[in-house]
Formats: structure tokens, sequence, C-alpha cells
């Protein structure tokens, strides 16, 4: 099982959530590969809830991954 180990209170209203979202991990398959993507804590203004998200590299990383691997291209 599973311990929190962040707590999140709200002074001002009642919200309350916890880092137990971060539990487990993200995965992108791409051509039969797997790939495990960091994640960190996050808030959704959709849901107001505390959530796992992507935690994706910062620009400079990703200009450098590009420099070296030419085939890399964004895809919206």
């Amino acid at each position: 099982m599973s311990i929190t180990f962040l707590t999140f209170t709200c002074d001002k209203c009642s919200f309350h959530g916890d880092s137990l979202v971060t539990f487990g991990g993200f995965y992108w398959s791409h051509k039969e590969k797997m790939f495990q993507i960091n994640q960190q804590l996050g808030f959704c203004s959709l849901c107001d809830e505390i959530v796992a998200m992507e935690k994706l590299p910062d620009s400079y990383t990703m200009k450098r991954a590009r420099e070296i691997h030419k085939g890399i291209v964004r895809q919206t």
C-alpha cells in the first residue's frame, strides 16, 4: 500500500488533495517501442483537482535533442 507524502489543503476553501495521483507511470507507445515519460504534480483548472501531468524537457534540452537527432519533428 502506498503512503501519501504530500497533502494539500486550502485555508480559504474546502480543497484537499494529495500526492498519490503521481503513483505509477506515464508511458507512450510508438512503432512497437514503449517510452516512459516523467511526471509531476499539477493543478487542473477544469476539474479543480491535484493531478499528475507530463514533465516535458525544457526548450534548451529539446533544441539539443533535435540537433543530435535531425529526424525529430514536432507534430501537432
